[in-house]
């Protein structure tokens, strides 16, 4: 297959390549026919598509990307330096890393002004908290959790931590403060542990309890099968027979007395019909 090669550093050059030929090897090929001794990268474009399988065959990438019949089609090579490729995907990983930081600032952005609007609000706040009430009632229990809810400050310190590495870390070392003065003190990790112990097992409690069923005043025998009444199992009788049976030819409905079924035909036959 006779192929265009064009490439930034030289003049367009033809180049015949089998179709068992590997896309390795026509890199390697084009490397030796259009690139100075050194250490170079080559990129390979075929059909608008850039080649990175070099262990795919030729054929394969024709029947990938059909050209038409009668005319060269081109392969676009662009070649450059080691050291220049190597800074290209250091730039693109720089944008990268730029755009995800962006877009960390954005989320902790965001996430400051709905805490803003809950350290503001108190209303909002206590109608959020109303519907959770296992949180309504650890709150209403605990009065350090009801300081720091009814803070603004430090309720958005609390939300903020989750998202911001820099309050997180700022929290983190106010809290090992307060755990190194804690530790000081005789009995304070065990009141500490203790403490939470027993707020972390309400709370567990409350969260097993969300979504059982209530089985209180419920009788399990009326559930069960009552071995003392026997099956019935005989047929039901059947209403229009045991009703021709029982009725006879002058029972009825009053309003539609019975009638001989032979002198109501010869009353709609003409007159003097047999």
């Amino acid at each position: 297959m006779l192929c265009r090669v064009v490439s930034n550093v030289t003049e367009p050059l033809d180049l015949f390549i089998e179709p068992a030929m590997t896309v390795g090897e026509v890199r390697v090929l084009i490397k030796e026919m259009v690139c100075e001794p050194g250490e170079w990268n080559v990129s390979l474009k075929f059909q608008g598509r850039t080649l990175h399988e070099d262990d795919e065959s030729w054929s394969s990438v024709c029947r990938r990307n059909p050209h038409h019949e009668g005319k060269a089609p081109k392969i676009i090579v662009l070649v450059s330096s080691t050291q220049e490729a190597e800074t290209r995907g250091l730039g693109v990983s720089a944008i990268r890393n730029q755009v995800d930081t962006e877009q960390e600032r954005m989320e902790a952005k965001m996430t400051e002004l709905a805490a803003d609007m809950l350290a503001k609000n108190p209303e909002l706040l206590e109608s959020m908290l109303s519907p959770q009430t296992t949180l309504r009632r650890l709150v209403d229990e605990n009065p350090e959790l009801r300081q720091v809810v009814n803070n603004p400050d430090a309720l958005k310190s609390v939300i903020m931590s989750y998202v911001d590495p820099k309050e997180r870390r700022m929290t983190n070392r106010i809290l090992q403060l307060q755990m190194a003065q804690l530790s000081s003190v005789p009995g304070g990790e065990q009141l500490l542990q203790r403490y939470t112990s027993g707020l972390l097992d309400d709370l567990d409690a409350d969260l097993s309890a969300i979504g059982k069923p209530n089985v209180a005043g419920i009788d399990e025998s009326a559930g069960r099968p009552d071995s003392t009444k026997r099956c019935n199992k005989e047929p039901l009788p059947n209403p229009w027979s045991s009703a021709s049976s029982h009725r006879g030819p002058s029972q009825g409905n009053p309003a539609f007395p019975a009638r001989d079924p032979r002198a109501h035909v010869e009353g709609l036959l003409p007159c003097g019909a047999p």
